[in-house]
């Protein structure tokens, strides 16, 4: 495990790892959760394309980056998007 954030979280190495090769966080953490985009985005209230814009580094506001924090269980700024 991996201390990601001020708050000392720790996260599992590979979901680390896989951020730190350029894996998109939200793909990243989503793929840890065993979760499909499809069920990422029923938790969000957005439609699947949207969650594949946002893993592909589409621009989300805080709001978004806030709910998918909430969805995957991590936090918000260890997702490190645009808002």
């Amino acid at each position: 495990f991996y201390c990601l954030s001020e708050e000392n979280e720790f996260y599992d190495g590979k979901v680390v790892g896989a951020i730190i090769d350029g894996q998109n966080p939200v793909s990243a953490f989503r793929e840890y959760r065993r979760m499909s985009i499809l069920e990422l985005a029923e938790k969000i209230g957005e439609p699947e394309s949207f969650v594949v814009q946002v893993e592909a580094g589409e621009f989300v506001s805080r709001k978004i980056v806030e709910k998918i924090s909430k969805a995957l269980e991590v936090d918000a700024d260890i997702l490190n998007l645009n808002y």
